[in-house]
This record gives structure tokens, sequence and C-alpha cells, in this order.
């Protein structure tokens, strides 16, 4: 079922569409604020500056791996997935030293490099994961989305608490793979299932 938002109340449809996205954000904030909080407990006050300072890069990257994964199809996002993350590692080093400066430096950038690296690796899952979420987004299907998101942040938040204190800041990169498999793990067959329904009404 899709929803049909050109009768009714524009306000209700809008609020209906917006809330979801906005308690996906939040959600992710939340990830990224309890990631520091663990990375500076655990792993030390470089990994955080690390983190820190790989972090715009990363967000550079997620989000243009949104922008195109809104009207993509799949081919098209493995593509610029691994174009993304090809660039990433072999930049890794010299954009993050852009952040970084002062005593501590070289130390900093190799954290950040090697967390950079990492995510690199990992980037083809949120080419996929924002390709079903932008599926089911134009759906109207939002509440999949926000239970997508919600499950995805948890259990990173989670395995960051497990791996960090034994991998470093790599345990952190790979929580986030971990978060991103899980949420393909609960979107697919939701999709695949939504596919199978359009194939029977056929």
């Amino acid at each position: 079922m899709t929803t049909d938002m050109t009768s009714g109340s524009a306000y209700r449809h809008l609020w209906r569409y917006a809330l979801p996205l906005m308690l996906g954000n939040w959600f992710q904030l939340c990830y990224n604020a309890a990631d520091s909080v663990i990375a500076g407990r655990f792993i030390g006050a470089h990994a955080l500056a690390a983190e820190g300072a790989a972090g715009p890069v990363m967000n550079l990257v997620i989000l243009a791996i949104s922008g195109v994964t809104v009207g993509a199809g799949v081919l098209m996002e493995l593509c610029y997935g691994l174009f993304i993350g090809g660039a990433t590692a072999l930049l890794r080093t010299p954009v993050v030293s852009l952040f970084v400066t002062g005593p501590s430096a070289q130390a900093v950038v190799e954290l950040g490099a090697r967390y950079l690296g990492a995510m690199a690796v990992f980037y083809l899952l949120p080419a996929f994961t924002n390709g079903f979420q932008g599926y089911f987004r134009g759906m109207g299907r939002l509440g999949v989305t926000l239970l997508g998101t919600l499950i995805q942040t948890s259990l990173r938040v989670v395995f960051t608490m497990l791996l960090a204190p034994r991998l470093g800041i790599l345990g952190s990169a790979c929580a986030c793979a971990g978060g991103w498999c899980v949420m393909l793990l609960v979107e697919v067959p939701l999709y695949l299932l939504r596919m199978r329904g359009r194939e029977g009404a056929a």
C-alpha cells in the first residue's frame, strides 16, 4: 500500500512523513554521541581526536552516497560506493591531516587514517542501506525506515562497546559495518516481501 499525499490534510501528511525522518536523524546523532563517549573512555584521547578529524570526511562521503542512492538503482549504488570507497582509501592520510595540527598531530592522523581506511572498505554497505531506505521512503513506508535506523544505531552502540576496547579505533569502524549489515538483514526481506506482493497483484 502506498500513501496518497495529494488528498486529505497536507499538514498531517507532512508530519506523518517528516516525523520518522526526524526521529531517525535523532537516533543517528545519539549513536554519534555514544561513539564519542566510548572512544574517549575506552580507546583514548588520540582515538577520540582521530574520529573527530575523520568525522567530517565520513559525513561528506555518506551524504554523497545518500544523494546518489535516492534516485539510483542498485548497480549505480554499487559503482558509486566502490568509487567513493576507493577514493577515500587512497586519500585518507592527506585528508585527515587537513583537520589536525599540534604536537600530537602525527599520532592522531595515523589513527584517523586507519579509521577512515577501514570505513572506506565498508562504504558499500550504506550505499545499499540508503538505497533501501530511499525505496521505503518513496513508498511512504517510513515506519520501515525508522525501524531500520533504530535497530542499526542501537546495535552500533552495542557493537562499539564490545569491539572498541578490544580492537581500538578499528572496533568503531567494524561496529558501523555490523549495524549496516543488520539493517540490511531487516530491510531486504521486507523489500522482497513487498516485491512478491506486487507480483501477486499483477
